[in-house]
């Protein structure tokens, strides 16, 4: 994920979601051994589109599908869709103290010199 011009890390793309209380959608099944195992701090929510007979066209329609479901809550929850079924996990609690801050990102176009 692309934050200005530099690429972060997996773990950084989690403490920004953690912060700004953001929902992560991946294919990236990495992002729960973060959360789970290595303790990161969790977002909001996570929905995990596990590849397979899912193309990119169909996440739209995924995500759709999911939010309009009333049983599934994607908020607070580790959510895989596979192919043949999907899972809910709890996230964990995330305490305010876990989310180190990013460092500074300069957004602004540096003008070149001629």
């Amino acid at each position: 994920m692309p934050i200005g011009r530099r690429a972060v890390t997996d773990a950084e793309v989690l403490r920004h979601a953690s912060r700004e209380k953001r929902v992560l959608i991946t294919h990236d099944a990495h992002f729960g051994k973060l959360i789970f195992r290595e303790g990161l701090p969790a977002p909001a929510g996570v929905l995990c589109v596990r590849p397979g007979r899912h193309g990119l066209t169909h996440v739209g329609p995924i995500i759709v599908a999911l939010t309009d479901h009333p049983h599934i809550k994607v908020e607070g929850n580790y959510v895989t869709v596979e192919a043949d079924r999907i899972r809910l996990r709890p996230l964990p609690p995330v305490e305010p103290e876990e989310i180190a801050p990013l460092p500074p990102v300069n957004l602004r176009r540096r003008r070149r010199r001629r």
